[in-house]
């Protein structure tokens, strides 16, 4: 397993390995996981992030462990860079409340089902969110998918305020690294 692959702890092991992908890569279509058909066995590609992306990746992993949700939303992963501070300047300088962003994509999660018994995997419609935000950063220039891409692929996937799309980002905005604040999600 090379480092061009995202790394996360139940790949199929857990599920079974008919989609053929080896345990620690995370495959794109995790139908195999639910209804045991065959997958194409495309994996996610870590070299394609910036670290702050793929530590929120990594958040919204262990918060949907944690919370014994058996998909990673797109939702876990708002909560996660939102929780931390990531977009929060830019937001608040085009005038959105940053609370209610939070408070919608909190409310998602405290809605889904807490029965997973084994490791929660992304979801199909995280999944086609990551892929927009990797075309965003082809489009846009970008040598990796930043925190802007990653917010504009949710807004334009319907996953948070369509307010998001007009959002003016600096390059300070966009590469700021911070340590993810440990703490369950959606905390008050």
């Amino acid at each position: 397993m090379g480092s061009e692959f995202i790394v996360v702890p139940w790949g199929c092991g857990g599920r079974g390995a008919r989609c053929g992908a080896p345990r620690g890569e995370a495959v794109r279509d995790t139908s195999a996981h639910r209804e045991g058909g065959p997958t194409p066995n495309e994996v996610i590609r870590l070299e394609l992030y910036e670290p702050d992306v793929k530590s929120a990746f990594v958040r919204a992993q262990e918060s949907a462990d944690a919370q014994k949700h058996v998909r990673v939303t797109p939702q876990h992963v708002i909560v996660a860079m939102l929780e931390a501070g990531w977009g929060l300047t830019p937001f608040r300088r085009a005038g959105l409340v940053v609370e209610e962003i939070l408070a919608a994509a909190c409310q998602v999660v405290e809605q889904l089902p807490t029965t997973a018994t084994e490791p929660a995997f992304l979801d199909q419609p995280l999944l086609a969110a990551m892929a927009r935000a990797e075309r965003l950063r082809m489009e846009l220039g970008r040598p990796l998918v930043d925190l802007e891409c990653t917010y504009r692929a949710f807004g334009e996937s319907g996953f948070c305020s369509a307010a998001i799309l007009d959002v003016v980002w600096s390059a300070a905005d966009r590469w700021v690294i911070r340590q993810l604040r440990p703490g369950p999600p959606c905390a008050p």
